[in-house]
């Protein structure tokens, strides 16, 4: 009587499977006192609603994940408790979800080819416009060094050349 009452006890505060199947086993323990093997087979049941439940729950927070892989699992979790509640129409909205993740992938992924040329026709464009700017830079470069400034030496030398010469002193000015 006292392992009855204990169970029946237990069974009224139980919340999850676990322990609804360890109830259903203590009242297993007393098999034909008074009702021990109905309350053992509704604790079952009662197990496997919790069971069921939980995959439920489960599948519905992988949707909300908002990933291609875990609307797939939230799949497998219906799949797998086929006909409770409402996994069977829960099906068709996580594969929506799954087209719907692939083509906003697809959306971002040609945005990104897109910039990805944009960008290189702008590095091209720079090098088109700076390229024979720096091939100038250097080319003015060298005819300074080689041609501009020996020159104006050798200009210089002569002016001051000729300022000798017509000072009167020709030693300098040779």
């Amino acid at each position: 009587i006292e392992t009855y009452d204990n169970a029946v006890s237990r069974m009224n505060r139980a919340e999850s499977e676990q322990a609804y199947r360890a109830v259903a086993d203590c009242f297993k323990s007393i098999p034909g006192f008074k009702d021990a093997d109905t309350l053992a087979e509704q604790c079952l049941d009662k197990a496997e609603v919790c069971r069921k439940d939980e995959i439920y729950s489960s599948a519905k927070s992988k949707i909300a994940e908002n990933s291609i892989a875990s609307c797939e699992k939230a799949i497998q979790l219906f799949q797998s408790i086929s006909g409770w509640k409402d996994a069977d129409e829960q099906i068709v909205p996580c594969q929506q979800k799954i087209e719907e993740i692939r083509l906003a992938d697809a959306r971002k992924a040609e945005k990104r080819r897109i910039a990805a040329e944009k960008a290189a026709k702008k590095r091209k464009k720079a090098l088109a416009i700076g390229m024979p700017i720096v091939a100038a830079c250097v080319a003015f470069v060298i005819i300074l060094t080689t041609v501009i400034i020996p020159n104006s030496k050798l200009n210089s030398k002569y002016n001051a050349a000729v300022s000798f010469y017509e000072n009167g002193e020709y030693k300098k000015a040779a």
